[in-house]
């Protein structure tokens, strides 16, 4: 099953409920690694729309989208769901080419982020792939070093890891930092949410009191 990591407490607001989706226009990182730097297949971001050499370890991309982004969120550990051609939905790192891999988000105009949500691998070692240690979150004014802690080590399923609360406002980009815990990290899906408003609804009493108020209103306008 997923697991979720809270890593900070989740922001409590009376009078409000849910969250929005907040969509990145693009993101820049390093290309993921693959065989020519010790990985038994390839693990790139291969359907990236930006610039950049996607079929090139550790290459620059940016100005586009790819497989953080594009909603598919992988049902198993990467040896089950990686290929050759690196097609598949996880980007790995090797910390011998990309030791702590960073990825900047960048969004239209500004925006208010208060939770980030990362799907990882968690093969629990199998070939040097794990969770990553810890994640620095970095935006403009601010940042928050978070370190991760499994809830079920007994799991080795694909994890999200649940960073709320954040309380991130008026950003035109966000930075994610993932500290290697073994020599590979894997990500596949990175998202963002700021809270969004929802009239609680009125309880019986206020119900009645505002019928009452209605009634009396009326009352006044007859004499």
């Amino acid at each position: 099953m997923n697991k979720a990591v809270t890593a900070l407490a989740g922001l409590v607001v009376a009078g409000s409920a849910g969250a929005a989706a907040v969509l990145p226009t693009s993101y820049s990182m390093a290309n993921g690694s693959g065989t020519a730097n010790g990985g038994q297949f390839n693990y790139w971001d291969r359907s990236y729309s930006g610039s950049g050499a996607t079929m090139t370890d550790g290459a620059a991309l940016a100005g586009g989208l790819g497989d953080l982004t594009d909603g598919v969120i992988a049902s198993g550990n990467w040896i089950f769901v990686e290929n050759d051609a690196g097609t598949g939905p996880y980007v790995g790192w090797n910390s011998s080419l990309t030791p702590n891999p960073t990825v900047v988000f960048n969004f239209a105009g500004l925006v208010d982020i208060d939770q980030i949500r990362v799907h990882a691998d968690d093969s629990g070692g199998l070939g040097g792939v794990r969770l990553p240690a810890s994640v620095l979150i970095t935006w403009a004014g601010g940042s928050a070093s978070i370190p991760v802690v499994d809830p079920d080590p007994a799991s080795t399923a694909p994890s999200w890891l649940d960073f709320s609360g954040l309380g991130i406002s008026q950003v035109s980009s966000v930075s994610l930092q993932f500290f290697n815990a073994d020599n590979w990290v894997f990500i596949d899906e990175v998202s963002f949410a700021t809270a969004s408003a929802v009239p609680l609804p009125a309880t019986p009493a206020l119900a009645l009191l505002g019928l009452g108020l209605a009634a009396a209103t009326r009352q006044r306008r007859r004499r």
